[in-house]
């Protein structure tokens, strides 16, 4: 996502712009927003907010290869919270490696959703200029379940609001050499809308909430 883009807010995803990891892609109102263009819960409505604690992986269904010292994913069941910390973490190691896979979007985003373009465009300028993070670069705070609603064509999208906040770290180049900082920490509450693609479930969408 470019910084200009104003058709687009941020979301949860490994991007780089300017040398700069940031959270930036995809929002209600984006020309391809197709698979998540049903009215979405209001970010004020009363909702429970889950737990922290670590979730106990429970599968690794099929899909694109993960490599083996890639951290577990979960997107089948019903336990979403373990599917987007699952998620999470992978986002963290991709960001973190410096010699990723293209292929490696597929592993979390939906072909059916806004964010998934912008993602696989970002990834590719990431594997392009070898840039990656030197440490993790987005932590869960809370999670909270919003449950499922209506998707087009009879489709199913279940909406977390997940608050996540963004440790101080170094981003760097191929050759190791710090290219950019984030010295100053920041909390963001996302509403992340999950679809579900042949069983398995991956991130379709997410919304900047402030």
């Amino acid at each position: 996502m470019g910084v200009g883009d104003s058709r687009r807010t941020r979301t949860v995803a490994v991007a780089l712009v300017g040398a700069l990891f940031v959270t930036g892609c995809s929002g209600g109102g984006s020309d391809d927003a197709d698979a998540t263009s049903t009215t979405r819960a209001d970010a004020s409505e009363p909702s429970s907010t889950t737990t922290t604690a670590d979730p106990t992986p429970t599968t690794t269904p099929p899909g694109p290869e993960v490599p083996a010292d890639a951290p577990e994913i979960i997107n089948t069941g019903d336990d979403f919270e373990a599917m987007y910390r699952s998620f999470n973490e992978f986002i963290n190691w991709l960001a973190a490696n410096p010699d990723p896979t293209i292929e490696m979007v597929d592993v979390i985003y939906s072909p059916r959703g806004p964010a998934y373009e912008i993602q696989h465009d970002q990834l590719e300028e990431n594997i392009a200029g070898g840039y990656h993070a030197a440490d993790r670069i987005q932590e869960i705070v809370s999670i909270e379940d919003r449950g499922p609603r209506d998707g087009p064509a009879g489709s199913v999208i279940y909406d977390l609001v997940v608050t996540h906040r963004f440790p101080p770290v170094d981003f760097l180049d191929r050759d190791g050499a710090v290219i950019r900082s984030r010295r100053e920490p920041y909390e963001t509450r996302f509403l992340i809308s999950l679809l579900e693609d042949e069983g398995r479930w991956r991130i379709g969408d997410s919304v900047d909430l402030i």
